[in-house]
């Protein structure tokens, strides 16, 4: 394996910098601030951080002082998982739950071989054909985030492993942290990170506020 990189940053470096590349900034007051740039994410009313050391909340701006307080007063753990709950506060709303990792090692040269660079990422061909091909979700000047396609007849053959490990070899090169995130029901994106040994970094829950007719 290669050396290891800026992905054991303290978890709160580590949630700053996946922010980041979302085009969002948490303030001195735990609020979620806009960052200017393309394609912004949404900012949700409410996300709550989880890793091996604790949690964290954080708020959309325009969520009042005293929904705040309400929220805080909660048991972390209900204000992670209980939708009633946090709804009873903020309205209707949407959860959402991911996990988060990092690439620790940077793959060595023989963990990608086979895949071909491009001017968006990495691919793997196989008969002629683009089998898969993994690329920046969201990237900025000291991290970048994965994404990963598979055709479907050639899933569950080690393609995805190896163009990942090929991105990840090269972002990491940059100095950047190289992020895997996926959602947290998501069985596939489950096996592909144990299969790249990344490092589990933290989870978040995210509650956005629903919109008329959504």
């Amino acid at each position: 394996m290669g050396a290891v990189h800026r992905g054991t940053l303290p978890v709160s470096d580590l949630i700053g910098l996946q922010l980041e590349i979302e085009r969002i900034a948490i303030t001195s007051a735990d609020s979620l601030v806009r960052l200017p740039g393309d394609d912004p994410d949404e900012i949700p009313a409410l996300a709550v951080h989880r890793w091996a050391g604790g949690y964290r909340l954080v708020f959309a701006e325009e969520v009042s002082p005293a929904d705040r307080a309400a929220l805080r007063a909660l048991d972390v753990e209900a204000a992670f998982d209980d939708v009633t709950t946090v709804s009873s506060i903020l309205g209707p709303i949407r959860r959402d739950q991911f996990a988060t990792y990092t690439f620790v090692q940077e793959p060595a040269g023989d963990e990608y071989r086979g895949v071909v660079a491009e001017p968006a990422g990495f691919a793997i061909y196989e008969g002629g054909v683009r089998a898969a091909w993994a690329f920046s979700s969201r990237e900025g000047p000291s991290a970048a985030e994965l994404a990963v396609e598979t055709l479907p007849q050639f899933r569950r053959r080690g393609f995805a492993r190896r163009a990942a490990s090929a991105w990840a070899a090269a972002k990491m090169d940059l100095g950047k942290v190289a992020f895997y995130t996926h959602a947290a029901d998501n069985v596939p994106s489950q096996r592909l990170a144990a299969s790249l040994g990344v490092t589990w970094a933290f989870d978040v829950v995210t509650y956005a506020r629903k919109r008329d007719g959504a």
